[in-house]
């Protein structure tokens, strides 16, 4: 099955956003490389995913007050009982804090053989930049014109508005793209 997708990082504004489409049989740990390269993280954050009541993440706990835990690498996006409208949580850097709301447009039973990036709105925020009022701050000295030195060398190129949908899906065409350690940094 494939399933077309709406992710959107939450408390910002305006909405930054990708579409996607995926296959059901990828892992947590490709879809967090998917969701990683779809909107221009860099993957070198711990990361977790709350579905239907499971957490997913790299190490659960044996006994976390009977919270279901499931491992990233060992779960398929098709273990879990999906459904077109729910929406699920992803958060990728767990000292910002990026909440994500994932959102399941559509079930289909015939999809791309890699995934695909049909839209998407707006850049990511900078890495590292201390979640949401972090962002935001840096939102406000840009939108004013008021950026110091310091922060431009930091921000290097960044553009609040520029997203890449074509380089995105240049990214999805390699195969390699799946494999677990695509975001290896070791």
């Amino acid at each position: 099955m494939y399933l077309t997708l709406h992710v959107k990082i939450s408390d910002i504004q305006p909405t930054i956003w990708r579409g996607l489409v995926v296959s059901d049989d990828l892992t947590f740990l490709q879809l967090h490389t998917v969701l990683q390269v779809a909107f221009g993280w860099c993957g070198g954050h711990l990361y977790s995913y709350d579905v239907a009541g499971y957490f997913i993440e790299f190490d659960p706990k044996v006994d976390n007050a009977g919270v279901q835990e499931l491992n990233v690498e060992d779960t398929k996006l098709c273990d879990l009982p999906l459904e077109e409208g729910m929406d699920f949580e992803y958060v990728y850097d767990l000292g910002d804090n990026w909440e994500h709301t994932i959102t399941i447009e559509k079930i289909a039973e015939k999809g791309p053989k890699y995934p695909v990036c049909e839209g998407g709105e707006y850049n990511c925020p900078p890495e590292d930049c201390g979640g949401t009022a972090g962002y935001l701050a840096i939102m406000e000295q840009i939108n004013a014109g008021t950026v110091d030195a310091g922060l431009a060398e930091w921000l290097d190129e960044y553009d609040p508005n520029e997203f890449e949908i074509d380089e995105v899906n240049e990214i999805f065409n390699d195969p390699s793209i799946l494999d677990e350690d695509f975001f290896d940094f070791e």
